[in-house]
C-alpha cells in the first residue's frame, strides 16, 4: 500500500529500497507492485553471505520468479554480486559502488563476456574493499569519497562504529 500511494501520487518511475534487517519484499509483493506502471524495481538486501550460495540467494530468486521480468532486482550484497547476476539481477546497489563503482561495472562487463576466472578474482578485490568500509559505515564511505577528492563533509546518519582507518 505504501508503495502503491507513492506510484499513484508521483508521475516519475519508483524504485523500491529494501532496508536491511528492518524491510524486504516478499515475493508477492514484489509481483504486484510489478503490475504498476512506473514502479521498476527493487534494491534487495534479502541475500545472505555467511550461508551456501543457493541458500543465500534463494529469496531474491523467489522475487524474480514471482515478478516474472516486470521488476528489475539490484543487489545490495557485495559479496552474493556474480550469484545474483546469474539469476536476472541486473546490478549493484551497495556501499562499494560510492568508491569503486568502476570496479563494480568491470566485474559485470567480465560476467556479462563470460570471463569468469577474472569476475571471481575481482569479486574478491571487491568484498575486501567491502569489509574495509563495513568497519566505519556509514562514514567510511564518505572518508573514501573525500580522499578521492569530494568534499562532501562529515555530517550523516548514525553509523554502528568508528572508522579509523582509510587503507
Amino acid at each position: 500500500e505504501y508503495y502503491t500511494s507513492i506510484h499513484d501520487a508521483i508521475e516519475c518511475p519508483v524504485y523500491g529500497y529494501e532496508i536491511p534487517g528492518v524491510y524486504h519484499f516478499e515475493p508477492e509483493v514484489t509481483a504486484s507492485l510489478g503490475k504498476l506502471d512506473r514502479f521498476i524495481g527493487i534494491k534487495d538486501t534479502s541475500t545472505r553471505g555467511d550461508i551456501p550460495p543457493a541458500e543465500a540467494i534463494a529469496p531474491v530468486e523467489a522475487k524474480l520468479a514471482a515478478a516474472n521480468g516486470t521488476v528489475k532486482i539490484m543487489q545490495a550484497n557485495t559479496a552474493r554480486l556474480l550469484d545474483s547476476f546469474e539469476i536476472g539481477c541486473t546490478g549493484a546497489i551497495n556501499q562499494v559502488a560510492n568508491v569503486a563503482s568502476s570496479l563494480l561495472v568491470k566485474m559485470h562487463e567480465l560476467w556479462e563476456a563470460g570471463e569468469m576466472e577474472q569476475a571471481r578474482a575481482l569479486q574478491l578485490k571487491i568484498n575486501e574493499i567491502d569489509r574495509i568500509e563495513h568497519e566505519g559505515f556509514v562514514m567510511s564511505a564518505k572518508m573514501g569519497l573525500a580522499a578521492m577528492g569530494f568534499d562532501i563533509g562529515p555530517t550523516c546518519r548514525p553509523q554502528k562504529g568508528e572508522y579509523t582507518r582509510i587503507s
